[in-house]
């Protein structure tokens, strides 16, 4: 994803415009690729990386939940909204370099009712990869969970 770049755009659309049919249209069409892979054929569980409830209270929703939904609709798999969730608040990343965004989500993930995965295949979704200390934090947490098996997928990363 390029800085000036129509991903970022369309992103920007979805997270600071209030632009939801954006992220469950993105999530469709991920989907539509995603069928094309024989790994997805496994996935039961849905899970976007969630926000801090003042951050979402804020924005109004959470844009990972919106590409889930629409990845719902092509895949059929079940989502998962509240197992995982954050600990704490925390400011932007954006603004960020790698080992600051590192420290900032450390620890900031965990599940409550864990039992709920186990054995799963779950799918953790974000709308953008960065750095990858998001989804790292995630995966943490729910590695946590018996048995559970996580993949991860996102709709853009950027480009070096």
């Amino acid at each position: 994803m390029s800085k000036e770049g129509l991903v970022q755009r369309i992103i920007h659309e979805l997270k600071y415009r209030e632009n939801q049919d954006i992220g469950k249209q993105l999530g469709k069409m991920f989907a539509l690729e995603l069928l094309k892979s024989e790994r997805l054929n496994s996935v039961d569980v849905l899970i976007p990386v969630p926000l801090h409830p003042k951050k979402q209270k804020m924005r109004g929703y959470n844009q990972s939940l919106c590409i889930v939904q629409g990845m719902q609709e092509i895949l059929g798999c079940s989502i998962d909204s509240t197992t995982l969730f954050r600990t704490r608040y925390t400011e932007s990343q954006t603004r960020k370099h790698r080992y600051q965004r590192w420290q900032n989500v450390s620890d900031l993930f965990a599940v409550r009712q864990p039992e709920t995965l186990k054995g799963k295949e779950v799918m953790l979704i974000d709308d953008i990869i960065t750095t990858g200390s998001t989804v790292e934090a995630c995966v943490h947490a729910l590695k946590k969970i018996p048995e559970v098996r996580i993949s991860v997928g996102a709709i853009a990363y950027p480009s070096k």
